[in-house]
């Protein structure tokens, strides 16, 4: 730890222990092992900093010297590191990083794990290689652009049901001097919309 002009500046050394260090020297360069490793390591390291922003970016910027990469970078591989745990990398060992990172795009684990499964059980589409990353990735895209397009459907749907019911139930109150036929024909259209928004909602 040195202070420059007043202000205090950090040497990896200072808020990184001997034996992360050594780790971190031995899977520089190593591809996925380093990837898991850096990210592993920060997240112990800044779970340590409880919250103290300024010592989690001193933190971060540390592991990013050591290793030779840039606090963004760290940050990128601790958020995958986070989201799958050890059990889950340990059953897609044939994947790489990318794969990883691809099928965090699900959202959840459960929802990642099945894209994981499904880039390792197409193998045989591949010559023996997993999916490939981008064909993983626009799979997974595609898939999301559909189902927020469902969903936008969905609301258009109950939106144009809601509008519905309220203009049935408007001409029922209008129609109380009409016919007992008008009235009754503008129940029955009342529940079938209430029929049809129960089931949009299941």
């Amino acid at each position: 730890m040195t202070e420059i002009c007043g202000v205090i500046e950090f040497k990896p050394r200072d808020l990184i222990p001997e034996n992360y260090m050594e780790v971190l020297h031995q899977v520089r360069g190593l591809g996925d092992v380093e990837f898991w490793t850096i990210g592993d390591i920060a997240v112990a390291l800044e779970d340590e900093a409880e919250g103290n922003l300024p010592k989690v970016r001193a933190v971060r910027q540390a592991i990013a010297d050591v290793g030779g990469i840039m606090p963004e970078t760290v940050r990128r591989y601790k958020s995958c590191a986070v989201f799958f745990p050890p059990e889950v990398r340990e059953e897609y060992t044939q994947l790489t990083r990318y794969h990883f990172r691809a099928a965090k795009v699900a959202g959840d684990l459960d929802g990642a794990k099945e894209w994981l499964t499904k880039a390792v059980v197409s193998a045989d589409n591949y010559g023996g290689a997993p999916m490939p990353v981008r064909t993983l990735l626009a799979l997974i895209r595609d898939k999301k652009r559909a189902l927020d397009e469902e969903q936008a459907n969905q609301r258009d749907l109950n939106s144009a049901l809601r509008r519905a019911e309220t203009a049935l139930d408007r001409a029922i109150g209008f129609a109380v001097n009409n016919s007992k036929e008008c009235r009754e024909g503008l129940f029955v259209a009342l529940a079938a919309v209430q029929d049809v928004r129960e089931s949009c909602g299941k």
